[in-house]
């Protein structure tokens, strides 16, 4: 399973843009304050840690393992898991153990 978990993009304006889409769409806006720009993450279940970061790498991308700052990406404590690399056009490209029934947003 792949899930979309958020695409996030560069405004000029960050609270305008949100107050239209929300305004707009009915979103109720969750615990962003603009700093995520420029970024998608996909999350995958089911996730197995080294085989994942294996096909980047495979690919020629360097990725970086991204765990919240709670720790190394193999222990089962971390608050999520993940790696990102960076796409063709600059923006970056996050994939993790995120899902619908997992995530964690504040």
């Amino acid at each position: 399973m792949v899930w979309l978990d958020h695409i996030s993009f560069e405004v000029t304006n960050y609270k305008e843009t949100k107050a239209f889409y929300a305004a707009l769409l009915g979103w109720k806006p969750t615990g962003d304050e603009g700093s995520q720009m420029g970024h998608v993450l996909f999350g995958i279940a089911p996730w197995h840690t080294d085989p994942i970061k294996a096909e980047p790498t495979r690919r020629g991308l360097a990725s970086r393992d991204d765990t919240g700052g709670t720790g190394d990406i193999h222990d089962p404590a971390a608050r999520y898991k993940s790696y990102h690399t960076t796409t063709p056009d600059g923006y970056d490209r996050q994939i993790s153990n995120a899902t619908k029934a997992n995530r964690m947003v504040r």
